[in-house]
This record gives structure tokens, C-alpha cells and sequence, in this order.
């Protein structure tokens, strides 16, 4: 049962080409290693994130854009050049590690992206460090890849289902709550008076 819905439920985020998927215990994971890797790493990096950058993230430094760059086109690397031109075969595990990373770099985007949110209301963020969101995705890419690697196919299977949900979730919620600061910001702009837009009433 687990796994004819999550075969159904995974064919929405991933192509599920069955010469890359993963067999553990004799069953397939309906779900590519670089999709695992993408929606673990994104979770992940969310939760460690939200809890290591309590007052809000920054990305203002150089250093900490090209770090998140670098962890994005190492996903783009592997798929374009090696799985598209065909320069070199991917395997599972750069796949994995691939998506992880892409996957970390876009969890911390997202905490970011909606710490910019929650700046507009109350003004508060620090710029985070290099190293600090090096720190971040590493611990991401630890759980992640021991999750992926020491976990059995229904564990393994649990995990991603729940993983997807909880991206699909946090992306729809951030749309929401991006819509509600717009509003907002909209009713703070003020109206000018027709009279005064005219040159004045004469």
C-alpha cells in the first residue's frame, strides 16, 4: 500500500526514470536519489536554519551568495553535463550528494527569502557569515545523507513522503504570507488627493 501511493504521490515532483531508482530491501524508492536528495536536504536545511538564525538571515555577503551558487550549479553540473551532454556517467551517490547540496542551498534561500518578510514588520536581521551557513548546510547534508544511506525502504520512504509534504507545505504557507505583506504594504501607501494630484483646487 505504502508503496503504490507513494509511487502515485512522488510522480508529481520526480520523472521516476527506473534505471537510476533505488532497490533497498528488494523495493523500489519511487523517488530518484537526486529528488531525495533535493526535498531531504531542503527540510533540513530549513529546520537548522530557522533554529541557528532565530532573529532572521541576511544574505548580503559575497562569500555567502557564491557558497549557495556553488551548492546549486554542483546539481546543475552533474545533471547537465554529465546526464544530458553525457561528458561522464552520474551516479547514485553524486546524484544524492548533488541534490543534497542544491537542496540545503534552497532551504536557506527560503529562510531568507521569508526573514525579508518578517523584517518589513519589525526591522530585524543580521547578515550571516560564510562559515555560519557553511556550518548550516554541512549539518543538513550530514542528516540528509544519513537518512538517505543507513535508512530501510520503509523508513526511507516515510521520510521523503514526509519531506515533500512539508516543502509543499512551506512554500504554499511562504506564498501566502508573501500576499498578506503585499496587502499590507499596499494599504500604507497613501492615496493623493484628486485636487492636490491636479494642482490644487484653484
Amino acid at each position: 500500500m505504502l508503496g503504490e501511493a507513494s509511487r502515485t504521490v512522488f510522480s508529481c515532483f520526480c520523472h521516476q526514470d527506473p534505471s537510476i531508482l533505488l532497490t533497498i530491501d528488494g523495493q523500489l524508492v519511487h523517488l530518484c536519489p537526486r529528488c531525495i536528495g533535493l526535498h531531504l536536504g531542503f527540510i533540513a536545511a530549513f529546520i537548522v536554519a530557522s533554529l541557528w538564525f532565530r532573529r532572521g538571515l541576511v544574505l548580503s555577503r559575497m562569500g555567502t551568495r557564491l557558497l549557495l551558487l556553488l551548492a546549486v550549479a554542483s546539481l546543475a553540473f552533474d545533471w547537465g553535463v554529465g546526464g544530458r551532454l553525457g561528458l561522464y556517467a552520474p551516479t547514485a551517490h553524486s546524484r544524492l550528494l548533488t541534490g543534497l547540496a542544491c537542496g540545503s542551498a534552497l532551504g536557506v534561500l527560503l529562510v531568507a527569502y521569508r526573514s525579508s518578510l518578517w523584517t518589513i514588520s519589525i526591522g530585524v536581521a543580521r547578515s550571516a557569515a560564510p562559515l555560519a551557513v557553511a556550518g548550516v548546510m554541512s549539518l543538513s547534508l550530514a542528516v540528509g545523507l544519513l537518512a538517505a544511506t543507513l535508512s530501510g525502504w520503509t523508513l526511507l520512504t516515510s521520510l521523503c513522503a514526509a519531506s515533500v509534504l512539508a516543502n509543499v507545505v512551506l512554500v504554499l504557507e511562504t506564498a501566502v504570507r508573501m500576499l498578506r505583506v503585499r496587502l499590507r504594504l499596499a494599504r500604507c501607501v497613501p492615496v493623493k488627493d484628486a485636487s492636490y494630484s491636479e494642482g490644487g483646487a484653484g
